[in-house]
């Protein structure tokens, strides 16, 4: 074969793999559409704003976002449940707290991260600050904190002449104003407080006494024994039934009543709240009004328990075990849950800004400055005893134990069952949801 040959056919086989390579090339760099599923339509501005820039910095990567629900997680999981069982395309979803995300992974629907971490070199505990491991495995990323305060109507206090209240204040303190604030009858009565039908409202008086999540100790065994739980709801109990300074539970159940509405439509003139409200303040759209709000921070249970305690949960960003692209979607999530939460303006989960800045009160006031007292705002989240009470055990079967928390704490608190015996029944039922989860 002659060198002239030779050198065509070299040619021509050279020619071949370029294109080979350009159509592998080709393929490779096709972008990727994820499907991304959330309830926070607050958030609708703000998440465009998360996409954009991650997009910017991900050109192969597109994010379809949807809301499932108007702001209601309950709504949300609903749906979500459906489009994953179905086998419709999921790639990121949000969780609200680590209850729902404990019963996502108890159901095996969510999944495990730690090799994707593991890949990205990423070490989890250098960058986020909550901690989302369950039995030692990472289902998904922390990204907003959420912080429990207390929010008060300005206009009623001044009305009661009552001073916004000192950090240091205890729920004595707080059952007092609720009783003071509590005006009128019937239908048009206003409520000094008001407590909602989650858990929270049964258990406030452990996030100041103990550390880590209230039905659990740190060797992970049931706290149930703890005699706060039978003080806290014979607190409430008293609050409803004796002082009639608060809506009774019956009533929020029979009448389906909404937590926002009841402040906002000025029923109730205290509520003990998540940092998620503090945007829907200035939301005149959804929940017109013409007061100021001001803030306290969560009650300590008494004068010989620490200061500052509250309870802090995390929403957490998850992928799907059917997700068609976990690698893209880690991707996200690991920029929703740090860069883009700071984009968001809301309390951040991440290790090097965690919690609240001065930065933050100022994005989430924003333009509506006139509804906030800023300077109360300022006071509390900058408190130097603020300590933001995380859970530190958390077992997977951890919402089943909650719905049976509450079925037996309503039977006390609206069927009239003894609360001695409500305590004996939620250890005994604790302990075999536990052994089940064992077999």
């Amino acid at each position: 074969m002659s060198k002239r040959l030779t050198r065509i056919l070299l040619l021509v086989v050279m020619a071949g793999l370029l294109l080979t390579t350009a159509m592998v090339n080709a393929k490779t760099i096709e972008p990727v559409t994820l499907k991304f599923y959330s309830w926070e339509t607050p958030f609708k501005t703000q998440d465009q704003a998360v996409i954009k820039a991650f997009e910017a910095k991900n050109p192969r990567i597109k994010v379809d976002l949807e809301y499932l629900g108007d702001n209601v997680f309950d709504d949300y999981q609903k749906k979500l449940d459906l489009l994953i069982l179905s086998g419709e395309k999921v790639d990121v979803v949000g969780l609200s707290n680590s209850r729902r995300y404990t019963n996502y992974v108890m159901r095996g629907m969510l999944m495990p991260m730690d090799s994707l971490l593991k890949s990205d070199h990423t070490n989890f505990n250098k960058v986020w600050s909550f901690n989302t491991k369950v039995d030692g495995v990472v289902y998904g990323l922390p990204g907003e904190l959420q912080v429990y305060f207390v929010m008060l109507n300005k206009n009623h206090l001044d009305e009661a002449k009552l001073p916004i209240p000192p950090l240091n204040w205890t729920w004595a303190d707080y059952r007092e104003y609720a009783k003071k604030l509590t005006k009128g009858q019937g239908s048009t009565k206003r409520y000094g407080s008001y407590f909602h039908s989650w858990m929270e409202y049964c258990t406030m008086g452990l996030f100041s006494t103990k550390l880590g999540y209230p039905y659990y100790k740190s060797d992970g065994s049931f706290n149930f024994d703890d005699p706060m739980f039978k003080q806290f709801l014979k607190f409430r109990y008293d609050m409803e039934n004796s002082d009639k300074s608060q809506l009774p539970l019956i009533d929020i159940k029979t009448l389906k009543v909404t937590y926002r509405d009841q402040y906002f439509n000025e029923k109730a003139s205290m509520i003990a709240t998540g940092t998620w409200m503090l945007s829907e303040i200035k939301d005149q759209s959804k929940f017109p009004h013409n007061f100021v709000t001001t803030f306290a921070p969560l009650p300590r249970w008494d004068k010989n328990t620490p200061e500052g305690r509250t309870s802090a949960d995390a929403k957490m960003w998850c992928i799907p075990k059917t997700a068609k692209h976990p690698k893209e979607a880690y991707k996200f999530i690991k920029f929703l849950t740090t860069d883009g939460m700071k984009i968001r303006n809301v309390v951040l989960a991440s290790v090097n800004k965690p919690g609240f800045n001065n930065s933050i009160i100022k994005g989430i006031v924003s333009d509506g400055a006139k509804y906030y007292d800023v300077k109360a705002l300022n006071r509390v989240f900058s408190n130097k005893k603020l300590f933001l009470n995380s859970p530190t055990v958390m077992p997977e079967y951890t919402d089943q134990v909650n719905t049976m928390f509450l079925e037996e704490t309503d039977k006390y608190l609206i069927g009239g069952q003894p609360l001695d015996q409500t305590m004996e029944n939620i250890k005994r039922r604790a302990q075999e949801i536990a052994n089940r989860a064992k077999k």
